[in-house]
């Protein structure tokens, strides 16, 4: 087992004198230096950015407001810098998005309301708005939320046709490739599926 003034010690060489270049049409920017955020690209990014936005997951869970299935939270699903805000009315919509804010603002970064998308379900499809830093979420009808398509509509048959087609394309390569699908081993041909599938 690792001890924890090691794992603090590669941390801290990771993360300090960071710098970095931009590799644009074959020419390299000036370098600079990069004084917050994690590694792009690295495999301990994600997890790095779990363990510092817990806080406000538990913070969003712990306000009651959002979505329940019984007795679960299913108020923030967040997958990387991916986060989801799940509510039923548009109090805790609002109310989870204000906490977001103010977390964002003490630990000195801040979300993007033009990159946030609000996507409202039901038969009442339009509503007050919903304020991140003064500025109205934009509202849609659909979205994309960690490779999944999202449609206010609740109709998936626009994304299993998107499946079907990848699929076709998929199946149609690996036989260009010289491999006939009859010859895979079933684990393989499970495992293309349920990617190509399930995950988009």
């Amino acid at each position: 087992m690792v001890r924890p003034e090691k794992l603090w010690l590669l941390l801290d060489n990771m993360y300090t004198d960071l710098s970095s270049a931009i590799l644009f049409g074959g020419k390299l920017s000036k370098w600079f230096k990069l004084n917050r955020g994690v590694r792009q690209g690295s495999a301990l990014s994600a997890k790095l950015y779990l363990i510092f936005i817990n806080d406000l997951i538990n913070e969003l869970e712990s306000s009651n407001k959002g979505a329940f299935l019984y007795d679960i939270n299913s108020s923030s699903p967040v997958q990387a810098d991916d986060i989801s805000l799940i509510a039923t009315n548009h109090e805790s919509a609002q109310k989870m998005v204000s906490i977001c804010e103010q977390y964002s603002e003490s630990w000195s970064f801040s979300f993007s309301p033009t990159k946030s998308k609000l996507l409202q379900f039901g038969k009442k499809l339009t509503g007050p708005d919903i304020f991140l830093y003064n500025e109205p979420i934009l509202s849609f009808k659909c979205a994309t939320h960690v490779g999944i398509s999202l449609d206010t509509s609740m109709k998936t048959l626009d994304r299993t046709l998107k499946a079907c087609r990848t699929l076709r394309a998929t199946t149609a390569s690996v036989i260009r490739s010289g491999i006939h699908p009859a010859v895979l081993n079933p684990i393989v041909c499970a495992k293309i599926i349920r990617q190509v599938c399930y995950q988009g």
